[in-house]
């Protein structure tokens, strides 16, 4: 969180890149006070933006909307501990895991949900949560039968190769009783 210096060296950054605005006591101790909650480089990094992106010094108002698009948040009530990105990207792996055929890791996904709900990213903990009982409801409809130790995993393997002379319905073909009479050359006209 930035300190009340911390905030007065951004301050500074601001005053000499808007050296025709310069903030009085008062207004100084309103910024100082606002930022308590604020990460310091999320502010100075927002100041940098604000300075590239306006002609006029910053409000509270804009500094904190920039702080907070920068560290990927909706609010500043707790120190976030995740980006944005990071969260897509355990949820990516999550997901990757168990379309692989990985157990369900249901601690993971609790833990990821519960860290975008704290980084303030809750319609994201929200979508998290419904793919949770998504695959919680796939796997109570498709249990996993447990295999048979004792149980040949082919038993195919075992089998005699299909004669020839058999269909795929195991019965034998005949070929004067089976011919196509389309693709008999009796039926061709020359």
């Amino acid at each position: 969180m930035a300190s009340p210096e911390q905030v007065l060296a951004v301050i500074q950054i601001l005053s000499d890149a808007y050296p025709e605005r310069q903030l009085p006591k008062g207004a100084i101790n309103i910024y100082i006070n606002a930022f308590y909650d604020v990460p310091a480089d999320y502010l100075e990094r927002a100041a940098f933006a604000c300075i590239q992106s306006s002609p006029w010094f910053p409000k509270v108002f804009d500094l904190r909307r920039q702080a907070l698009k920068i560290a990927r948040v909706q609010n500043f009530d707790v120190e976030p501990t995740d980006s944005g990105i990071s969260l897509r990207i355990r949820r990516y792996k999550l997901q990757r895991d168990f379309a692989n055929g990985e157990p369900l890791d249901e601690s993971a996904w609790l833990k990821l949900i519960e860290d975008c709900e704290r980084s303030g990213f809750t319609e994201s903990a929200e979508d998290n949560t419904r793919r949770l009982a998504y695959y919680r409801e796939y796997l109570a409809a498709h249990p996993d039968p447990e295999p048979d130790p004792d149980e040949d995993l082919d038993p195919d393997l075992d089998r005699d190769p299909v004669p020839a002379s058999e269909t795929v319905l195991g019965a034998e073909f005949d070929p004067d009783r089976d011919r196509n009479p389309d693709l008999s050359p009796d039926y061709l006209v020359t």
